[in-house]
């Protein structure tokens, strides 16, 4: 039995109450990552250690865990689960998602704040711009009102529709990770969270007041075929980056580790072709 956790709910931030072991990246996506393969995993920026679950936390109280839980059910069966049957699907936009893809990178952007203070990126600007988006998706999330979430836009991307190698898509694919970034020369602050090949994103800009894509059909258009390929385009090139500046360095040092260690290699192998 897990131990007790008496403290402040994150989300409604209500005091004094058990706080739930929550999962910043969804349980849904880890239990269908091990439908794949075994029941436990490797961190690929740690790999001499088993994680039994994806990354937790201490962070909810009992009634806004089981709200998360009604969203991932929700997302679940209406997209993860028909997309890993069959296929993409066509999204012309994803409004109907929201309250999923907010509450995941909500988890993500509210575990970070406690790190970013520690990364060279973000001047003492993009983190109060980041406080601001944390808040603004924390409202969201008691009060479910699209007014509180001025200047943000949810997206649905497929790894396999960016423009990169072969290798890096294959590469991502098998890994589940969220954190947060700048790009378009600092006018965007975007929440990634990317699992089994589908790329969930939280666009926020400051300075910019979204056009609501329902309203008509040019305004359908343009965001079809201009503004999302912008928003691709700076997604490929992140992950771009972090292979090369990130994942490649990790890589080298992997392989020195089960050169070291060769029963660590033997395990992943073996995990692998089951």
């Amino acid at each position: 039995m897990g131990k007790k956790v008496i403290g402040t709910c994150e989300l409604c931030e209500e005091k004094d109450v058990e706080l739930q072991d929550s999962h910043i990246i969804s349980k849904l996506v880890y239990k269908r990552l091990k439908l794949k393969s075994n029941s436990r995993f490797r961190n690929f920026f740690d790999i001499e250690h088993f994680q039994q679950d994806g990354e937790k936390e201490y962070l909810l109280c009992k009634k806004c865990e089981q709200k998360f839980s009604g969203y991932e059910r929700e997302f679940t069966n209406k997209f993860l689960d028909p997309y890993r049957k069959n296929g993409k699907i066509k999204l012309i936009n994803c409004n109907e998602y929201d309250n999923f893809i907010y509450s995941i990178n909500w988890r993500v952007i509210n575990s970070e704040m406690r790190k970013l203070h520690e990364q060279n990126q973000f001047n003492d600007s993009d983190l109060s711009t980041l406080i601001n988006l944390e808040e603004s998706l924390n409202i969201y999330l008691n009060n479910e009102s699209v007014t509180t979430v001025d200047r943000v836009k949810n997206y649905i991307l497929y790894l396999d529709d960016l423009k990169l190698t072969k290798e890096i898509k294959s590469f991502y694919k098998e890994f589940v990770f969220g954190y947060a970034f700048k790009t378009d020369k600092g006018r965007k602050y975007i929440i990634m969270t990317q699992f089994l090949g589908v790329i969930l994103l939280t666009v926020y800009e400051p300075n910019v007041k979204f056009i609501d894509m329902s309203s008509n059909i040019i305004d359908m258009l343009k965001y079809s075929f201009l503004y999302k390929n912008k928003i691709d385009r700076f997604i490929s090139d992140e992950l771009e980056l972090l292979f090369k500046d990130c994942i490649i360095p990790q890589a080298i040092k992997n392989k020195e580790i089960m050169e070291q260690k060769p029963e660590i290699k033997e395990s992943i192998v073996k995990a692998h072709n089951k």
